[in-house]
């Protein structure tokens, strides 16, 4: 696998990602594919600047070569599923890495990069295969491979984040499959812990704090906490400012702080509420191209806010507009 190759599945993942709304169960595992592809680019970068690195002992190097044999047949043959969906390729990549991830245990010191690398790999691949088939096993065992990463210790601060933050989506996932509010408040920490991490204004922020946000969204959903829709809301809110207007995913971050205030106006009764959750919804169905899969969920949500903001204010305009919308939505499908 070529680092040209790569880079077309890493720009490809992206565009992926871009169409999916922020609360969409396949958005979570697309960014950890995301993420885990730009690990090896840093990883081949790194590579190719130096043959021999500074981090590797003579005793080790057996094994590091035998598995960089093993990654790349992995990896080629997770890229190879993400574009046929073919589930044998999935299982032979866990296959690959669990291999790699043994034969570095006992050979490499602890924190080495290669070992740590096998180790997000193998975690975002059992991520991908649960989300295909709902094994908790795989789940759980990406959980569990995470903390290991996590554990063993990263040299890098920001590679350490971004391990903690698929941590904290990985634990968002079980506690969407079995409700547990230990998960569910393990993950908020564990992001909390991550934006400790993250520059101020970095991309990945943006990421982190709309995931942080969405969960905080449902625990408030389960606890009625004040504090956590107030938090949910202004971190959606700065995740949207910090990235550029024209990114993709914009819009997916304007529908989920719709929702979010939505649910602020359940709370508060406060029109306002509701009317800056009709904006940011309509600026949504706006930036979204007509033929996104997504474009039918925002247009679904904004009727359904305009439907509330006529039963609150008794609007005409709003209940015809709420008709035209979904009329929109059921052309859209058909």
């Amino acid at each position: 696998m070529s680092l040209e190759h790569l880079q077309q599945a890493i720009l490809r993942t992206n565009e992926w990602n871009a169409t999916l709304a922020i609360d969409h169960p396949d958005r979570t595992r697309r960014r950890r594919i995301g993420d885990m592809m730009l690990g090896w680019k840093d990883h081949f970068d790194v590579m190719s600047q130096n043959d021999r690195p500074s981090f590797l002992e003579n005793s080790q190097e057996p094994a590091v070569s035998a598995t960089d044999g093993q990654k790349g047949r992995a990896v080629k043959l997770f890229l190879t599923y993400e574009q046929t969906g073919m589930l044998d390729d999935l299982n032979e990549a866990i296959k690959r890495a669990v291999d790699m991830a043994n034969t570095l245990a006992n050979a490499v010191r602890k924190g080495n990069p290669h070992e740590l690398l096998c180790l997000v790999t193998l975690s975002t691949i059992l991520g991908a295969r649960f989300l295909r088939t709902g094994s908790m096993d795989d789940l759980n065992r990406a959980i569990d491979v995470t903390n290991t990463a996590l554990n063993t210790g990263f040299s890098d601060r920001f590679d350490r984040a971004m391990c903690l933050n698929s941590l904290g989506c990985l634990l968002g996932d079980r506690f969407f499959r079995e409700h547990s509010m230990d998960d569910l408040n393990r993950a908020i920490g564990v992001l909390d812990s991550a934006l400790d991490i993250v520059p101020q204004y970095h991309v990945n922020r943006a990421d982190i704090l709309a995931t942080y946000g969405t969960l905080l969204g449902s625990r408030f959903k389960r606890m009625g906490t004040r504090d956590d829709i107030i938090r949910a809301v202004d971190m959606v809110k700065t995740a949207i400012n910090i990235k550029p207007w024209d990114d993709p995913s914009q819009a997916s971050c304007l529908s989920r702080l719709a929702s979010l205030l939505g649910k602020q106006f359940d709370r508060t009764g406060s029109v306002d509420d509701l009317n800056h959750a009709i904006d940011a919804a309509s600026k949504a169905v706006d930036s979204t191209p007509h033929g996104a899969p997504i474009r039918v969920q925002q247009l679904v949500g904004l009727g359904e806010l305009l439907g509330r903001r006529f039963r609150k204010r008794g609007s005409i305009d709003d209940l015809n507009r709420a008709i035209s919308v979904a009329n929109t939505a059921v052309e859209t499908v058909h």
